[in-house]
This record gives C-alpha cells, structure tokens and sequence, in this order.
C-alpha cells in the first residue's frame, strides 16, 4: 500500500512542480489525498484484486505505470469521474477485446469502472488524455485521436454523449497557457532577433526559409513584420514551458551547442536565458 501510495504522490507533485494548478485542480487533487488514504487498501492491493499477476508469474495485467502526460493537470477530474467515465464504461470501451487491460489494442489500456480517488481512475485519466494535444491553438476536438476515435463508432461503441466529451476537451484547452502570451514580444523584437542575426541563424544553408532544414527563420525582419511575427512564433515553439529548466529546453541548446559553428555570445545566450525563464516562472509557480 505504501509504495503504491507513494508512487501517487510522487506523480502529483512532479505535475504540481512541472506546470503549477489551478484553483480547482489544487482543491480536487487535495480531496483526493483525502480519499486515497481510505481506498487504497481496497482499491489496489486488496486481495481481490481484478488484475492480478498472470498465473505463469508474468507482469500484471494491471498497467503499474500508466503514461505520465504532463498536460493530464489542466482537466477537470470531477467531471471526468462524472460523465467521461461512465460514458466509456457505457460504450464497453473496456471489454475485453477492445481496451480492457489483457487485451488492450495499440497498448491504449482503459480499466472498467473505476472507483472515485481510485489509481484505476487516474490511469484512466491519464491514457484518455494523453491522446489529446491541448497545447494546439486552436483546438479542434476533432483533430485529435481520442476524441475521433471514441464518436466514430469503430467496434460498434461510441460514447453517448459528444458534445460532453467535446465540452471537457475544450475545457481543458482554455486552462492550458498560452506559450505565445506568456513570452514578451517586444524583449524578442529588440534582444533575441538581433542575437539570432548577429549569429548567422537565418543565413542561406542554415535555417533561412528556403533551406531543406525545417526550422526556419526569417533574416533581418523588419519591426513589426509578417516575417518577425512568424520567426516568434517558430521560436516558442521550440520551448517547453514545462521543461525543467531553460537549459533543458531545446531552442536553448540549439541556440547554445555551437552546431554549424554558429551560437550565440555568452551575454546573448543569458538573455537569451532571461526571456525564457520569464514566461515559465507563470507556469511553474
């Protein structure tokens, strides 16, 4: 049980430490803690336990360390628990031959009927989401493979109530940050373009827009221009804001490895460092 329990709060607080919480997800996750302490017992390590070790001594059919999405902290859990849940449980997303843990297909493992505050339910959580990419703006349900392939009807099943699902989705892309609005424009157009240039970036072979390289970025844009907005924006996305540190994200390294013999001095690169930081100490706090 502790060790279980343990592998819980490890995960919640390496979401907490990684992207921060909002309100709501901080007072459900601190309900959680509450709860778990009294289910736990039942819920995973009982002896009659649904997933027990495979009888020749193989892994558990239970899956011991579901998928670790970084965006799973910006859903709502209550609603999940509420209306996702027993959506998927209605289609028979978990029967067997179809996701159920022994039979799961394409590894997407959904356990059936998982109690409130149960590791069952945040496995769950954390395999529907991770199918969701909600840093996308915009974002379009459809575009993305959970939601398609839970309306479609593949197998016969698809969940009852969509526009549900849909609501969740959307839900959960309007808490994500925006990348683009947390990175100062003007500190880009006045420090980091120019540091960009001066090393040579967006010359011909190297990252220039006909290059075959596909980052690319535009040479000398003019201030306010079509061509620094986009070089903006092909920058931050090279920058996870959930990444450790600055130095662990990859336009810093790049921008820092002296790759093509091209990098940025080492003031340019603490600017470079300082524009970064700024717009993670939002999410990170």
């Amino acid at each position: 049980m502790n060790q279980t329990y343990r592998f819980i709060e490890r995960k919640t607080m390496q979401s907490i430490r990684r992207h921060g919480l909002r309100p709501l997800t901080h007072t459900v996750l601190a309900a959680l803690c509450f709860t778990l302490p009294a289910c736990i017992e039942d819920v995973i390590v009982s002896p009659n336990d649904p997933y027990p070790p495979d009888v020749d001594g193989g892994s558990p059919a239970l899956p011991v360390q579901p998928p670790d999405n970084s965006q799973s902290v910006y859903y709502d859990p209550l609603t999940f628990a509420s209306s996702i849940q027993p959506d998927l449980d209605q289609a028979s997303c978990a029967v067997s031959g179809c996701h159920d843990p022994r039979t799961a297909i394409r590894g997407f493992i959904l356990l059936p009927a998982p109690s409130f505050g149960s590791f069952e339910m945040w496995s769950n959580l954390q395999f529907v989401t991770i199918g969701v990419d909600i840093a996308v703006s915009p974002f379009v349900a459809e575009d993305n493979s959970f939601f398609r392939r839970a309306t479609d009807g593949h197998a016969g099943s698809a969940v009852s109530d969509p526009e549900a699902l849909r609501a969740w989705l959307e839900d959960a892309a309007a808490r994500y940050p925006d990348p683009q609005g947390r990175f100062d424009p003007d500190l880009f157009e006045g420090v980091i373009q120019p540091s960009l240039d001066s090393a040579g970036c967006g010359l011909s072979g190297c990252h220039d827009p006909q290059s075959q390289i596909r980052f690319h970025l535009y040479p000398n844009p003019a201030p306010g221009s079509y061509e620094l907005e986009t070089n903006l924006q092909t920058v931050i996305d090279l920058i996870d804001l959930g990444s450790p540190s600055v130095e662990d994200t990859v336009f810093y390294i790049r921008a820092t490895d002296n790759h093509a013999g091209l990098t940025l001095t080492s003031p340019q690169a603490v600017a470079l460092a300082a524009w970064i930081q700024a717009a993670m100490d939002p999410v990170t706090e």
